[in-house]
């Protein structure tokens, strides 16, 4: 397996800071003010927001600039259940490894 580009690690942080809320929905992405943010050049910039907006965490507007995207009450309800989900999965799961350490 290869190890993440440039691109990709900037990607990253930029999605990182999305989820944290340090950048809110609704609020322009300026080339710049990342490039200070983040300490790389511009086009690892571009090629991370291009990336995130194949998978709509940001809105790309040829011409007019970029965006993190808005979420939905939709959006919203689906990562709760995703959560309550994947938090029954690990509650049983621990449950499970402290039984066994018990034993």
């Amino acid at each position: 397996m290869s190890s993440p580009t440039l691109t990709d690690k900037v990607a990253k942080l930029i999605c990182q800071d999305i989820l944290s809320g340090e950048l809110k929905p609704n609020q322009k992405l300026v080339v710049a003010e990342l490039k200070e943010k983040y300490n790389v050049g511009a086009s690892p910039i571009r090629e991370a927001l291009i990336q995130l907006s194949w998978i709509k965490y940001v809105k790309l507007e040829p011409q007019k600039g970029c965006w993190v995207a808005p979420i939905s009450k939709l959006e919203l309800y689906d990562l709760y259940e995703s959560l309550k989900v994947v938090s029954s999965v690990l509650l049983e799961k621990s449950i499970q490894q402290g039984n066994e350490a018990g034993s």
